[in-house]
């Protein structure tokens, strides 16, 4: 069996990460930016193709991984940059599977919209209506 991993979510800890640490993570948000250029021509590319697209990506996933253990050694412990750093470079084997099957995306974004309207429609249910609040209202007042 073999472990994948959400570049969607490594992108989403540099991103994060960018607010406090924005030239530091430039770079990675950069070269993330031309793996998804790159996954969009992959898309509308003849199927015979595809494969070529997602190899192209490997240099880019090891400049970010090499720019990670070079910016790891500087970065202040218990920092969101250093978090963001350690999730790519722990995870590092399951976010480069993309790049030699074809058939596994590059993120699980489609899967997790799936998942979403029923998780949402879950906890809109346990929330009381605007009615059910005004009924329960004079037991706040006691």
């Amino acid at each position: 069996m073999t472990e994948v991993h959400c570049n969607s979510h490594a992108y989403r800890y540099f991103k994060d990460a960018s607010t406090t640490w924005e030239s530091e993570c430039q770079i990675f948000l950069s070269l993330y930016g031309k793996i998804y250029e790159l996954e969009d021509q992959r898309k509308v590319a003849a199927i015979e193709h595809q494969l070529e697209f997602r190899k192209k990506m490997l240099p880019l996933f090891a400049e970010i991984k090499s720019n990670c253990e070079e910016l790891s050694k500087s970065a202040m412990p218990n920092s969101f940059l250093l978090k963001s750093l350690n999730y790519f470079l722990n995870h590092y084997e399951g976010l480069i599977v993309c790049t030699r099957h074809i058939d596994v995306p590059l993120d699980n974004n489609l899967a997790e919209r799936e998942f979403r309207a029923p998780v949402v429609g879950r906890k809109r249910g346990l929330e009381p209506t605007p009615k059910e609040v005004q009924k329960q209202w004079p037991y706040y007042l006691v």
